[in-house]
């Protein structure tokens, strides 16, 4: 901007265009220089009750971000930035938009993956409780590699049960026993909690049993619900015995709480000697002495006997029975009667009752390691893989029911097509 040297009448010539740049800061915005001065579009903004108008920029970075998100969610190929009708697609809806390579695709994945995973590693740290782990082996058709599927399964600060897939591991043949527990110790060290697991559950062959005893060996026992005991599905047990294995937990969780206890006594007990050094110097009273060592001497948790608190709960009346009945709220209102068995039933409430639970991220394996997929490097198929759980989780915690059904991969599409066939056929054979 040039100021032309005008000068008002009675000014002196010296006086120069200073007082128009004066008035020009005082009476003049600017402009942020943070401000976004990109052209904004009209776009329409879906929410759950309404459609209301935006406005939209355009960013490549978040393009490519959306475009990842869309392959790892919905199991399409890679290959999908080199299909000629995509490509015409996305330049119909954005000129702009500079169409990435399959390379760029797969860096932005394990972006996606490694964020995920710092996430999902943050949530594991906060938790004060175990976590149960289930995993088992599964064989690709397509590629006939082997993969470990690892999960951990907790119950959050607000009683929710949460179910974290943590490995998709290929596993090189041969499939022996001490492979698998060194993948698993490995897992276990990687996200830091082998000192945090409460159960392992596996499948029921001979190659688990042995990784469990080679597992107890390689892990801490005294971190493990009652020491690593082994029980299999075929085990029979004694109401007695079940008691008698109730009591033994409740002990477990007592000791940890009575560690704690003496360490505060120990705290106390300095507390009360400093109290009485000051009065013995008189610069605290009598009457304020005598209330410092109450509070000094206050357990600030509460002794529970080793029988009582567990007595006092099975003597309680027995729930009538209700089909919407929620254990976990149960224990999050009531729990309070019982610090224990409170901690007890966290973790014990997290161990799943079957199989079922890990063997539904090998269904969504199948899909994954699919014939384009198939020469797909391990390390990309773990990312895609635990990046699609993560993923769903976050939108399940945000969405509703009726928004992820509208949410079809690949194969759900194929799978229709097919029972749609099948009942034609059928209904010609009838004709």
């Amino acid at each position: 901007m040039v100021f032309l040297n005008v000068v008002a009448r009675g000014t002196p010539a010296s006086h120069g265009t200073t007082h128009l740049l004066k008035h020009y800061e005082k009476t003049c915005k600017k402009r942020p220089r943070k401000m976004d001065i990109r052209q904004s579009l009209m776009a329409s903004k879906k929410t759950c009750v309404s459609q209301d108008l935006t406005t939209h920029i355009f960013s490549q970075e978040d393009s490519r971000y959306k475009l990842a998100v869309m392959v790892i969610l919905h199991d399409y190929a890679l290959g999908i930035v080199d299909h000629e009708g995509f490509r015409d697609f996305i330049t119909s809806l954005q000129p702009c938009f500079k169409m990435i390579s399959r390379n760029t695709l797969k860096s932005d994945i394990l972006k996606i993956y490694n964020e995920e995973k710092s996430k999902c590693y943050k949530l594991l740290g906060k938790i004060k409780c175990r976590i149960a782990i289930t995993t088992d082996m599964w064989t690709s058709n397509n590629t006939k590699k082997g993969f470990m599927a690892v999960t951990g399964h907790f119950i959050d600060d607000s009683w929710t049960l949460q179910s974290v897939i943590l490995r998709f591991i290929y596993i090189p043949a041969p499939h022996t026993a001490k492979i698998l527990a060194d993948k698993l110790v490995e897992c276990f060290l990687d996200w830091n909690i082998d000192r945090k697991v409460s159960t392992i559950t596996v499948d029921n062959c001979t190659t688990n049993d042995v990784m469990l005893r080679l597992l107890l060996e390689k892990l801490p026992r005294k971190d493990l619900t009652l020491n690593g005991k082994i029980y299999g599905e075929r085990s029979q047990f004694k109401v007695d015995e079940i008691r008698q294995n109730c009591y033994d937990l409740l002990l477990d969780y007592q000791s940890r709480t009575e560690t704690r206890e003496n360490s505060l006594s120990a705290r106390s007990s300095v507390a009360v000697g400093n109290i009485s050094s000051s009065c013995a110097s008189g610069r605290v009273s009598a009457t304020l002495h005598k209330y410092d060592q109450f509070v000094a001497s206050s357990d600030p948790i509460t002794l529970v006997s080793k029988t009582s608190e567990l007595d006092t709960y099975l003597g309680e009346s027995v729930l009538p029975r209700a089909e919407n009945f929620d254990i976990l709220s149960w224990w999050k209102t009531n729990g309070v009667k019982y610090p224990n068995l409170l901690k007890m039933a966290r973790d014990i409430l997290a161990i799943p009752v079957s199989t079922v639970a890990f063997e539904s991220a090998f269904s969504d394996s199948g899909r994954l390691v699919s014939p384009h997929r198939s020469r797909l490097h391990p390390d990309t198929l773990e990312a895609l893989m635990c990046a699609r759980r993560w993923l769903w989780n976050d939108m399940k915690s945000t969405s509703t029911a009726s928004d992820l059904s509208n949410c079809p991969t690949m194969l759900d599409e194929e799978e229709e097509d097919d029972h749609e066939e099948h009942i034609a056929d059928h209904s010609d054979i009838a004709q």
